[in-house]
């Protein structure tokens, strides 16, 4: 097999996508579309934080050298919490 790029299609179509691939990847790595590793692609919660809430406020800022400190993660208040919850 030749060392291009594919893609394959749910109804079995293959198609070469070596013009997208931007760089190539470490051994053990793969190209993939987000819409075929997550069911539903949104943007976040736009919620100021409070001292006490419902739900946790996770900000990118609360994750240091690839930790969270639950300590500063503040609080806001979620009526739709459902939408925004990360799931496995």
């Amino acid at each position: 097999m030749d060392s291009l790029h594919y893609e394959k299609f749910p109804d079995g179509t293959v198609k070469c996508i070596q013009d997208e691939i931007p760089f190539e990847l470490s051994e053990g790595w793969e190209w993939v579309r987000l819409g075929n590793i997550s069911a539903s692609i949104q943007y976040g919660l736009g919620n100021s934080s409070e001292a006490q809430g419902t739900h946790r406020l996770l900000r990118i800022t609360d994750i240091q050298d690839g930790k969270v400190n639950w300590d500063n993660v503040p609080f806001t208040t979620i009526e739709n919490a459902e939408t925004y919850l990360l799931k496995r």
